[in-house]
């Protein structure tokens, strides 16, 4: 009798992670991909990914200015209809903090790619 604290071993029965609440599991886009969906910034390389999205490293070019982007996989608002205006409510709120223990907002939306994103204060 198997031990029930010891969590099984994955079979080839065994799901894939996913990344979103839904049934898919999400690559996040090249850098190069990205820069196609995102006008106004020059995307340079992918930061980091985890459960709800991607950061990357860009340059918002009409203010040549470094950001973090972060965006998030395609149609995770669709699973929770009230998650985009969440997500907007908290970069407004972000937008207006100041704190040097607080990272800055500088913009949010939709890419072309109907990606939710915000773009933020980039810290090395």
């Amino acid at each position: 009798m198997a031990d029930e604290s010891t969590p099984a071993a994955p079979t080839s029965e065994t799901p894939p992670p996913r990344t979103t609440g839904g049934n898919f599991r999400w690559e996040p886009p090249t850098a190069e991909e990205l820069q196609a969906l995102m006008p106004g910034y020059t995307i340079e390389k992918i930061l980091g990914r985890g459960g709800m999205g991607a950061v990357y490293r860009g340059v918002q070019t009409n203010l040549d200015r470094p950001v973090a982007i972060k965006i998030l996989p395609p149609g995770v608002e669709k699973e929770d209809p009230s998650f985009a205006e969440r997500f907007k409510s908290e970069a407004r709120l972000m937008a207006r903090l100041t704190n040097p223990a607080v990272v800055g907002v500088y913009d949010f939306g939709t890419n072309l790619g109907g990606q939710l994103y915000f773009a933020m204060e980039y810290v090395d």
